[in-house]
C-alpha cells in the first residue's frame, strides 16, 4: 500500500512540476492560453471555466497530445466552457476565430462575451456562431465584427466561450486561435528583469503609494469606459492610495513589470480595516509581451473578516521555460462604496517554491494520534540547485506546538522533494494545524499550511 501511494505523490509532484498552470508551451505569442488544451488540471483544461462535463481528451488531438470533449451523454442546454484568459479590443474591431473541431450531433457553438478592462463580463451572452455538424475533425474559421452598435457600454476586452444549443450535443475542440485583424502592437520583447528569485524581491515601483506630482509613481488609474476619473492627489499628502465612493468603479493598475513567467508568484496587498474594505479586490493578470493586447490569466481576491490580514493573490508559472511576460496588479473598487477605503501597500514577489501538503488516503482526518501521517511536496521552479532546510511544526488549537523538526532536503533545478512527516509528539484528540517553512542561508523561500484533525485517542 505504501509503494501505491508514493507512486501516487510522485505523480502528484510530476503534475506540480509540468502541469497545473505550469506547463511546457512554445514562447509565442497565443490567444487564448491553452487554446490546444494540452495543460490539465484534474482532468480539466488549464486556462478555461467550465461548466459540468467538458474534459481534457487524452487521445485523437489533431495538434499536440489533447483535446477538448464534451460528451453528449452529459451535456445540457445550460453548458459552456470560457476562457480565463481575454483580449482587450475596441468597438470597431474584427477578430478571426481559427480551431479544429467534430461534432458528430451538431447544436454546438463558440461565441465571444463582452467585457469591461478588466475582463468582468458585461453580459451572459455574446456574439455567437454555430459549427456545422461534421462528424470527423475539420477546420473552422469565422470573423467575428465587434459592430459598435452590438457591443454593450463599456466593452474594452472579450473573452471566447464555447457551448451547446440543445441537451445531448457533443463536440471536441483543438487547435483554438483568436487574433485581430488589425496590426498587431509590437510589445516589449526584452528580456525578464535580472532579478535573484531566491531573495524574493518586491518587483513594484513605489509599493507604499507616496505620492507624487498628483498621483502615485508606478501606478495609474484606470482610464476606461465605465470606470470613475481618478482624484487628483496632493503633494505632501500620507502614502496610501485613497479610494473615494463613487457610483462608478475604480481602478488603478501598476506599471507593467516585464518578468520571467516560468516563475510562480504571490501578490499581497495590505488594505486598511474598516467600512468599505470588503468593496476592493485586488488582481494580477499577465499579458503576452509580443501583443500586450492578450491577457493570458487574471487571478484576484478580496479581504476577509475584519480585513486586517493581506489580500492574497496567487499567479502560477505558465511556461515550463524561461519565457518573458508582462504582469501587472490591479485594484479595483466596486461601485456603491458607502466609505473611502485606503490601500496601505502592495508587493509582487516571485515564488521559487511551491509547497503542498497531502494526508494518507487524501482524508483530513485521522482515527488515532499514531494514524497520523502526512506527506509534503516541495516544488523547485527555479534553474538553481537548492539545499534548505524545511522546519515542520504542529500547532493545537490553543497555537502551541506540539510537534517540531527541522529536516534538510536537496532540489535539483526544475526538481522536486517530497517526504513524510509522521509526528509522534501528538497526544490525544483535537484540531491541529501543520506549519511547513523552507529556509536557505537566512532566505525564506517559502511556507504552506495544513490543518487536519484527530478524532480519538
Amino acid at each position: 500500500m505504501k509503494t501505491a501511494l508514493m507512486k501516487k505523490i510522485a505523480l502528484l509532484v510530476s503534475l506540480l512540476l509540468v502541469g497545473g498552470v505550469g506547463a511546457n508551451l512554445r514562447a509565442s505569442a497565443q490567444c487564448p492560453y491553452n487554446g490546444g488544451f494540452e495543460q490539465i488540471d484534474k482532468g480539466r483544461p488549464v486556462g478555461w471555466n467550465p461548466t459540468s462535463g467538458w474534459f481534457s481528451l487524452g487521445t485523437g488531438a489533431v495538434e499536440g497530445h489533447r483535446a477538448l470533449l464534451l460528451a453528449g451523454t452529459c451535456s445540457t442546454t445550460s453548458d459552456r466552457i470560457v476562457s480565463q484568459g481575454y483580449r482587450l479590443v475596441t468597438p470597431g474591431e474584427t477578430l478571426s476565430l481559427h480551431l479544429q473541431y467534430a461534432s458528430p450531433t451538431g447544436g454546438v457553438v463558440a461565441g465571444l462575451l463582452p467585457c469591461d478592462a478588466l475582463g468582468k463580463p458585461l453580459a451572459d451572452q455574446g456574439q455567437t456562431v454555430e459549427l456545422p455538424f461534421v462528424a470527423t475533425w475539420t477546420t473552422f474559421d469565422h470573423d467575428f465584427v465587434l459592430a459598435p452598435e452590438a457591443c454593450p457600454a463599456g466593452t474594452a476586452a472579450v473573452r471566447l466561450y464555447f457551448g451547446v444549443l440543445k441537451d445531448g450535443s457533443e463536440g471536441r475542440f483543438d487547435a483554438v486561435t483568436l487574433r485581430s485583424t488589425a496590426a498587431a502592437s509590437s510589445g516589449d520583447l526584452a528580456k525578464a528583469t535580472n532579478y535573484d528569485p531566491l531573495k524574493r524581491p518586491n518587483l513594484l515601483q513605489n509599493p507604499g503609494f507616496k505620492p507624487s506630482a498628483g498621483g502615485y509613481a508606478g501606478w495609474c488609474a484606470l482610464a476606461a469606459e465605465g470606470f470613475a476619473p481618478a482624484a487628483s492627489v496632493e503633494d505632501g499628502a500620507p502614502a496610501g492610495l485613497s479610494f473615494a465612493p463613487a457610483e462608478l468603479p475604480a481602478a488603478w493598475m501598476s506599471a507593467p513589470v516585464n518578468l520571467n513567467a516560468a516563475l510562480p508568484y504571490e501578490i499581497a496587498v495590505q488594505v486598511a480595516p474598516g467600512e468599505g474594505a470588503a468593496q476592493v479586490t485586488a488582481l494580477a493578470r499577465i499579458r503576452d509581451p509580443r501583443d500586450p493586447a492578450v491577457v493570458w490569466y487574471q487571478a484576484e481576491a478580496s479581504p476577509t473578516g475584519d480585513g486586517a490580514a493581506p489580500v492574497v493573490v496567487q499567479m502560477p508559472r505558465l511556461f515550463a521555460q524561461t519565457s518573458p511576460g508582462l504582469v501587472e496588479v490591479g485594484l479595483r473598487l466596486a461601485p456603491g462604496a458607502t466609505a473611502p477605503v485606503q490601500v496601505q501597500s502592495a508587493s509582487l514577489r516571485p515564488e521559487p517554491l511551491q509547497l503542498a501538503v497531502r494526508p494518507v488516503a487524501m482524508a483530513g482526518d485521522f482515527c488515532q494520534p499514531k494514524d497520523v501521517t502526512l506527506f509534503v511536496s516541495v516544488v523547485n521552479s527555479t534553474s538553481k540547485s537548492l539545499a534548505p532546510m524545511a522546519y515542520l511544526k504542529v500547532f493545537d488549537a490553543g497555537g502551541q506546538t506540539v510537534s517540531y523538526e527541522a529536516r534538510p532536503i536537496r532540489l535539483g533545478p526544475l526538481s522536486a522533494a517530497y517526504f513524510p512527516i509522521k509526528p509522534t509528539t501528538i497526544k490525544g484528540a483535537g484540531e491541529y494545524t501543520l506549519l511547513v517553512r523552507v529556509v536557505q542561508n537566512g532566505l525564506d523561500l517559502g511556507s504552506t499550511t495544513y490543518p487536519f484533525r484527530v478524532t480519538g485517542g
